[in-house]
This record gives structure tokens, C-alpha cells and sequence, in this order.
């Protein structure tokens, strides 16, 4: 019966011989539920389709039945347990209310509490402060006014003695007070006490913004004390720059250049060059110079370089000092002489 019969796949509708497959659908490998069933079953089947198509749509309600079971009693279960939790937060609630309540009451009584503390140590501190500092004005005070006398004392004793002479500062020797050098040491004497002043200065030399006593500039940073002190040393500010080029010496203002020109010291440069072929590596303008009262400087203006003392310029600006050595691009030597 099982090998004559054709069964149809309940999952892709294939008809295929169940024996040789064990009842398997070849396509899918799906297993029929007909096969291997009693010829009794079969019969049954085949005589009372009614009853099994009946018995189909019981079972169905059946499980339609039990399922909305499942559904009421997980919805009765949920009900209950919000049913709990909505009793047990209304208790709870209440009570860490107060509780939080309290707690910020106490903490907000604490913190005023402190602030008071700190504010009153503030004041504390404050007036102890302001009393230790008009003592300390009030003794400085006292201080100066008591030392002052004794200096303007000194002074004069420390240049001149009762029988109209000096002493040198340097050896301690008896001097007279209008020599300009001491005959024991040879060290320059002050001719009078306005010489230790600074020299007065009304613009900056740089920029020519107007000052009185400042150290620097406050419109371009100049040292003004190192100018002021180059006036006293120097009686006045240094107005040229000379340079000594093969053994002879040129001068130069402030804004001059100097290099390979038709000028008096234009042999000489070919001279110290090496030659006419040499000189050619000099620029025209391979120097420009600054003359004032802060001092001299040079600015490298070549194309081929210039070095002060060993040292590339680069194009930079850079002071000069007496005895300071120029060399043009590696051909010819100038000294400085301030």
C-alpha cells in the first residue's frame, strides 16, 4: 500500500514515492504525516471526513481559548504587581520627602553657619592686615627720616677735607680738588658732585617720544639709563663712525652706506679687496649706519653677505664697538673705530 501510493509535501506541494525516501520529501526533507500510518487509520479517514474536519475546528477553539487564559491571567499577575508597587512608593515617598526635607534644612543651617565663621575670620584678617601695614609705612617712614641727615652729613666729608683738598676715590690719596687725575694712581678724578647724576633726558633718541626718568622707552623699549650713561661717559652723544680701510680711515654719519662707490675710499676697498676682479662681490650699498645717542649700529644691505667679528649678519642690525671688525663678502677687512 505504501509503495503504490503517491504522497504530496505538506511544505512545497511536491508529489514523490515515500518508500524509497522513509517517508522524506526528496525536495525539501520534510516528513509526510501519512506515511506509516495503519490502513485502519486511513480508512477511517476516508470514511468520516466530516468528523475529522469537526474535530480540527474544536481544537482550534480550544487553543484560541487557553490562549487568551495565558493573556488574562499575565494581565491579572502585571495588575497585581503594579497594584504593589504603586502601594509601596506612596509610603516610601512620603517619608524620604521629610527625610530629604531635613537633611537640606540642616545642611543649608550648616553652610550659613561656616560662611559666617569665614566671613568674620576675612574680616579679621583684613584688619589685622591693614593695622601690620600702616605699622610697617609709620617705622619705614621714621627710618628715612632719621638716616637722611647723616648722608647729606657724609657727602661732603667723603670729597673734601677741612684744608680745601680731596681724596681720590680710587687710592684714597690727597688730591686737589681741581686736578682731573690723581698723581699717585692716574685714575680720573670727578670734577664736581653733578657728575654721579645721570644725565637728563627729555626725548627718546630712537623715537623722540617725550620722557622724564623712565628707565626704558614706553613707546619703543629703548634703554634710556644706557644712553643716559653713554652721555655721561661720552660728554655728548657719539655723532660718526670711522672706518680704517686699508690703513686709511673714513667717516660716516648717521643714514651714510659705504661699499663699492665712486668715492675717496674707493681705491682703497680695491686694494683691500685684492683687485678690481675681487672688489666686484662688494655691493655698492653694502652697509648703511645709525648714528645717535644710543649708540652706532650697522645694517647688512648686501647680496653677499656681511660678518661682524666672525659673526654672519644676515641682513641684520647689529651695534658696533670700538675695534670691531666688518668683512665684505669674504673679500675685503674694515675696523671700527669709535
Amino acid at each position: 500500500m505504501e509503495n503504490e501510493s503517491m504522497l504530496t509535501c505538506v511544505s512545497c506541494d511536491n508529489t514523490f514515492e515515500p518508500a524509497p525516501h522513509g517517508g522524506f520529501c526528496p525536495e525539501c526533507d520534510t516528513p509526510h504525516p501519512d506515511f506509516g500510518r495503519p490502513e485502519a487509520e486511513d480508512a477511517d479517514a476516508e470514511e468520516d471526513p466530516e468528523e475529522e474536519a469537526d474535530a480540527e475546528p474544536a481544537d482550534d477553539g480550544a487553543t484560541e481559548d487557553e490562549e487568551p487564559a495565558d493573556d488574562a491571567e499575565e494581565v491579572t499577575a502585571d495588575e497585581d504587581a503594579d497594584g504593589d508597587a504603586a502601594d509601596e512608593p506612596e509610603v516610601d515617598e512620603g517619608i524620604e520627602a521629610d527625610d530629604e526635607a531635613d537633611e537640606e534644612i540642616e545642611a543649608d543651617e550648616s553652610d550659613d553657619a561656616d560662611e559666617a565663621e569665614v566671613d568674620g575670620e576675612a574680616e579679621d584678617v583684613d584688619e589685622d592686615t591693614e593695622l601690620d601695614e600702616a605699622e610697617d609705612v609709620d617705622e619705614d617712614t621714621e627710618l628715612d627720616e632719621a638716616e637722611e641727615p647723616d648722608v647729606e652729613a657724609d657727602e661732603p666729608e667723603a670729597d673734601e677735607s677741612d684744608d680745601g683738598t680731596a681724596e681720590c676715590g680710587s687710592c684714597g690719596a690727597s688730591v686737589d680738588p681741581d686736578a682731573s687725575f690723581c698723581p699717585d694712581c692716574g685714575s680720573e678724578l670727578r670734577e664736581d658732585e653733578g657728575d654721579d647724576e645721570p644725565e637728563e633726558l627729555s626725548a627718546c633718541p630712537d623715537c623722540g617720544t617725550d620722557v622724564d626718568d623712565e628707565s626704558f622707552c614706553p613707546n619703543c623699549g629703548t634703554d634710556l639709563d644706557a644712553v643716559r650713561d653713554r652721555l655721561g661717559d661720552d660728554g655728548g652723544a657719539t655723532e660718526e663712525v670711522t672706518l680704517v680701510v686699508d690703513d686709511d680711515s673714513y667717516t660716516f654719519g648717521d643714514g651714510d652706506t659705504f661699499g663699492r662707490q665712486e668715492d675717496d675710499w674707493l681705491e682703497s676697498l680695491v686694494n683691500a679687496a685684492g683687485g678690481r676682479e675681487e672688489v666686484k662681490y662688494i655691493s655698492s650699498e653694502h652697509l648703511t649706519f645709525e648714528v645717535g645717542a644710543d649708540g652706532v649700529y650697522v645694517t647688512d644691505t648686501s647680496t653677499n653677505g656681511t660678518s661682524l667679528n666672525g659673526e654672519d649678519l644676515d641682513g641684520d642690525r647689529a651695534e658696533l664697538e670700538d675695534g670691531d671688525e666688518l668683512e665684505l663678502a669674504g673679500r675685503a677687512t674694515v675696523r671700527v673705530e669709535l
